[in-house]
């Protein structure tokens, strides 16, 4: 910018653009974006008279000029779309604007045209670009004359069917300073979502927080300490929600409004265990919504750089920050599945170290593919397995749900079954793991017998580094004994 500056402006020139902005680099950046010559900018910079907030200055001049443009029958709904603007969440659905407003889209969209870059529309949601932009809305004081009650009824009966409109209405209440309103929606069911589980304990959330912000305002004890208690409860609840979304995030990104998933990964409330743990979900929830894939591709190396890192640190010296899972490895590896393919997640998952861990990573993956109905993802990894752990798991999970397995595929993964060269007891620390690996392979085992392309004896034999049922027992009582099979480790060649 700067050097584009210096080719076009004499010395003087510059003093001047420096003089008027206050050496603000948004405004100048904007200038040069709207204009062609260096005398337009010096004439559209005479008219900035603010030299103290100079932005905040082309904010005003820039709506001034839209509402000029828009002719005195739209002035008034323009007023109004910008002060709705500044009093609703950010990520105001255009079809919202539209109704409440009662304007159509097309001003709509001249207006943001005319603000400049400040606002933008991303999926049919508007935006503020920038954090400068959105405290000039903020802080503009409109009259509250547009905010009249008869938006706030449209907004009330908007709240039925979206989700946006419902979490919206507790703090345009509260910025009206109708306290009394806010205090009798706080214990209402009125106009609360139907279309989500999740959107809905939101929305009554925030009825109940804004609900007792209006009880301290009123001074009204005997609503405070019901809505206290209320807030931390429904605090509660959406605690252990997140937990479910956190841990089943393709189900929940499949599913959930992508309005609502944007805000829900903006705010980072899925509990965390360590600094980043919850990136593999939330690129598996952008995976699976079909509207975020390419946005997922970003979050998905995110997350990859994120556990790849946490497995280097030593958990002695790091103990309170908690340790990487099998399931947020197997969220990862879901993730790349879904937009990288599976070459790219085999060669993720084949680098964890102890393999073991590999047979609950698998279980995993398998258990989500299934329950998907993702036959072809699945039926995919299977045929291009070659880690004996993550075939197990694999095994395991189609053993729990009765999934047969291709004749033609069962000598090739005895092939790979057979890299095992010891005792899974000796080597499996963990009692869950080694009930996995038992179930998976006796799925294999009972399938091959089955079909007679092994016979019993020849399946003990090579079943001999499956532990009895004696050494599950023994390996169950040793692994209290063993204090680091919880510290995993990405292999990097150096």
């Amino acid at each position: 910018m700067f050097e584009k500056l210096t080719k076009i402006a004499s010395d003087k020139d510059i003093a001047e653009i420096h003089a008027k902005t206050g050496g603000n680099p948004r405004v100048v950046s904007a200038m040069l974006d709207e204009t062609s010559t260096i005398q337009e900018v010096l004439d559209r910079l005479a008219g900035i008279v603010d030299t103290d907030a100079p932005l905040d200055a082309l904010m005003q001049k820039r709506f001034d000029n839209a509402i000029d443009n828009a002719g005195k029958e739209l002035r008034q709904k323009l007023e109004c779309v910008a002060n709705l603007i500044a009093i609703l969440r950010p990520g105001i659905p255009l079809d919202i604007l539209v109704k409440l407003s009662e304007i159509e889209l097309s001003a709509i969209n001249s207006f943001i045209s005319d603000m400049g870059r400040g606002l933008v529309v991303n999926s049919n949601h508007l935006q503020f670009l920038d954090e400068p932009t959105e405290t000039y809305f903020r802080r503009k004081n409109y009259t509250e004359v547009y905010v009249s009650d008869e938006i706030v009824a449209r907004l009330k009966k908007l709240s039925i069917s979206s989700s946006y409109a419902a979490a919206s209405l507790p703090e345009v209440l509260w910025n009206m300073e109708k306290y009394d309103d806010l205090l009798e929606l706080s214990n209402s069911d009125e106009a609360l979502p139907t279309t989500n589980d999740i959107e809905h304990t939101q929305v009554q959330r925030l009825r109940v927080e804004f609900g007792l912000r209006a009880a301290v305002k009123l001074r009204c004890p005997e609503a405070i300490v019901p809505l206290a208690m209320r807030a931390g409860k429904e605090r509660e609840v959406e605690s252990k929600q997140f937990k479910v979304i956190r841990d089943n995030p393709d189900i929940a990104g499949s599913s959930m409004d992508t309005r609502l998933l944007s805000e829900l990964i903006a705010t980072r409330k899925l509990p965390s265990s360590w600094p980043g743990s919850t990136l593999g979900a939330e690129a598996l929830m952008l995976a699976y919504n079909k509207k975020n894939i390419d946005i997922a591709r970003s979050r998905v190396r995110q997350a990859k750089f994120a556990i790849i890192g946490r497995s280097k640190t030593t958990e002695d010296k790091d103990p309170c920050n908690g340790s990487i899972t099998s399931l947020q490895i197997a969220h990862v590896a879901l993730a790349i599945l879904q937009t990288d393919g599976p070459k790219a997640a085999l060669e993720f998952l084949y680098q964890w170290q102890p393999e073991w861990i590999l047979v609950e990573v698998g279980s995993h993956l398998a258990s989500v593919l299934i329950s998907r109905e993702d036959e072809e993802h699945l039926v995919t990894l299977i045929n291009h397995l070659s880690h004996p752990m993550l075939l197990i798991g694999f095994l395991a999970e189609m053993q729990r749900s009765a999934i047969s397995i291709e004749t033609n595929s069962i000598s090739s993964i005895w092939e790979i079954l057979d890299q095992i060269d010891h005792c899974l007891a000796d080597s499996v620390p963990n009692w869950d793991v080694l009930s996995i690996a038992y179930r998976g392979v006796s799925w294999i085992s009972a399938i091959s017998v089955r079909h007679s392309i092994i016979d019993v004896d020849k399946v003990v034999k090579k079943t001999s580094s499956v532990p009895s049922i004696a050494s599950f027992c023994r390996a169950w009582v040793s692994s209290y004994s063993r204090s680091s099979w919880n510290s995993f480790r990405y292999r990097i060649d150096d």
